[in-house]
């Protein structure tokens, strides 16, 4: 299944956030779903922890996401 995640959900899936539901997580975590981020994403990303919003650095967001480029 694809699936579409916006910054919050996958801010707190990447850092185990107890905010993030159960069926959020269990989405997320399913290796059979194909998860898709648009680009702006991670520069929120890199923004909010740069104005130290967050805790999860870009390069940290980008290593536990084991993102695969897709250009549509």
């Amino acid at each position: 299944m694809y699936i579409v995640t916006d910054t919050h959900p996958w801010v707190c899936f990447l850092t185990a956030s107890p905010r993030l539901s159960q069926k959020a997580k269990s989405i997320l975590s399913d290796p059979s779903n194909l998860i898709i981020l648009s680009s702006i994403v991670m520069m929120e990303i890199k923004y909010l922890y740069q104005h130290k919003r967050i805790t999860l650095s870009f390069d940290k967001a980008i290593t536990n996401s084991k993102l695969v480029p897709v250009v549509w």
